[in-house]
């Protein structure tokens, strides 16, 4: 568990008179799901194909958006289910979240809403055992990632209403093919491994307001598109283990398994994030020559994870975890994330490999 709410954020900087400046803010990447975050496969998942109901839950603290770190509440309710004899699955995950706004006024920034409801990212995964046997189980696939988040846009106020200064169109779409694996030697240890590559299929168009005969200095004129914003592809490298202090047989108690879990996970980007900059002419006059975006390389988090998971009836699961950063610096993307899933199995009895909970 533990995935970074967004990509390092794209900063611009503003000047001009008239405008508040306030050095440098963050937008944020509507292809990597905005502020709601993009998802991977083993956050809350399993490379082993299985039938299920999940509902996720994901409190980040001390996220990097706007001028300071917010805390951000996302949801993810989602379900899985088998073919071809379960050796495939099919899964849909659907986030959410109390975040902050995609669509804000530059000048109030700093008092951005933290509180707003946000549509994410709709992500498709589908799994396929490459190989099975009673201790070990190697699958592949990939994940699908359609823009459904909404689109970036900056306003800013002029003559007593609000104008379109800046839109990011969320256009991109994320291809994330995967290995992975898991180990189960007996009815209490558990592990899984996992690799994930993320990258996206297009960019996400930028358009800036630019000048008119009408309005001279750019206020009110026209949006003109300035290029487009590709998302960095990233590689995603996760471990996981647990182990089972207390099992019971099914019909005996409710209470059927506790097991303490921890995870670590590595995350990377594989190229340098884009930017887009403003050209020095025909545009609003206080971003004239700004930069959306950057040229970060070599993004590294590392994230580690420790939690405990209740099996009940042998065919429900309720996990708590919490992730802290182990490094990153300026990449670092939360302070600290608790998490809280539950998981309802169902289409036939759960064995040691299927019941692995993360």
């Amino acid at each position: 568990m533990g995935l970074p709410v967004t990509q390092p954020s794209s900063r611009t900087t503003r000047g001009g008179e008239g405008h508040d400046d306030p050095s440098h803010f963050a937008l944020i990447s509507p292809g990597l799901g905005g502020g709601v975050g993009q998802i991977k496969l083993m956050e809350t998942g399993s490379p082993i194909p299985r039938d299920r109901v999940m509902l996720n839950y994901s409190y980040f603290s001390g996220v990097p958006i706007g001028t300071g770190n917010l805390n951000v509440n996302r949801f993810t309710p989602g379900f899985e289910k088998t073919f071809f004899e379960g050796s495939s699955s099919i899964e849909v995950r659907v986030p959410m979240a109390i975040t902050a706004a995609s669509t804000f006024v530059h000048d109030e920034i700093s008092s951005i809403d933290s509180t707003d409801y946000q549509f994410g990212n709709l992500t498709f995964f589908l799994k396929s055992l490459l190989y099975r046997d009673e201790t070990f189980a190697l699958s592949a696939g990939g994940g699908l990632v359609l823009p459904t988040a909404a689109n970036t846009v900056m306003l800013s106020e002029f003559n007593g209403r609000n104008h379109t200064d800046l839109i990011i169109r969320n256009e991109s779409i994320h291809l994330m093919p995967f290995l992975g694996g898991t180990y189960t030697p007996n009815d209490r240890f558990f592990s899984q491994s996992m690799v994930q590559v993320d990258f996206s299929a297009n960019g996400n168009p930028v358009s800036v307001e630019s000048i008119s005969p009408q309005f001279p200095f750019g206020e009110g004129g026209p949006l003109k598109r300035i290029g487009s914003l590709n998302d960095a592809t990233f590689l995603y490298a996760s471990v996981a283990t647990g182990y089972w202090l207390h099992r019971a047989p099914v019909g005996s108690s409710r209470l059927t398994g506790i097991a303490p879990i921890a995870e670590l996970h590595y995350n990377r980007s594989l190229q340098p994030t884009d930017s887009v900059t403003i050209p020095n002419s025909g545009f609003t006059y206080y971003l004239r020559g700004q930069t959306i975006g950057s040229r970060a390389s070599d993004i590294e988090v590392i994230n580690a994870v420790i939690g405990l998971t209740i099996l009940a009836d042998d065919n429900k699961s309720l996990t708590a975890a919490y992730t802290v950063p182990l490094g990153g610096g300026l990449d670092m993307q939360f302070t600290g994330e608790f998490r809280v899933l539950f998981n309802w199995y169902f289409g036939g009895p759960t064995n040691r490999q299927t019941r692995v909970q993360f």
